[in-house]
């Protein structure tokens, strides 16, 4: 091979190389801002009504106790006022940090693809 030839596959290589890190950086600069602009326009009150509303409804489903005999049924024992409110304030509270923990997340590793 010539030397042209071979400063020729060289560029070729480079160039190669620097689009697509190009690509790479530009994908993740393109996670990244999702993320941003998701976490930003969309409150923690939307996200729980759209996605995960199913925890809070669970809030007032009736428990099943525990029987000593696994034989016969088991009365559902229904919650108070008062328990499903405090639930619900937990489950709000614990989905709202399980948000922002993910959200976090994703901006990470968003940034570092």
């Amino acid at each position: 091979m010539t030397t042209e030839k071979k400063d020729l596959l060289l560029k070729i290589y480079v160039l190669d190389g620097a689009v697509a890190g190009l690509i790479g950086t530009l994908i993740g600069y393109g996670i990244l801002l999702n993320q941003l602009f998701q976490n930003r326009l969309i409150t923690d009150a939307e996200y729980i009504a759209n996605n995960m509303y199913y925890e809070i409804q669970n809030c007032e489903q009736p428990t099943y106790p525990r029987t000593v005999s696994e034989t016969k049924p088991v009365d559902p024992v229904g919650k108070t006022a008062e328990e499903i409110a405090v639930c619900k304030q937990e489950t709000t509270a614990r989905l709202t940090d399980q948000r922002s923990y993910q959200m976090k997340s994703d901006i990470i590793s968003g940034g570092v693809r």
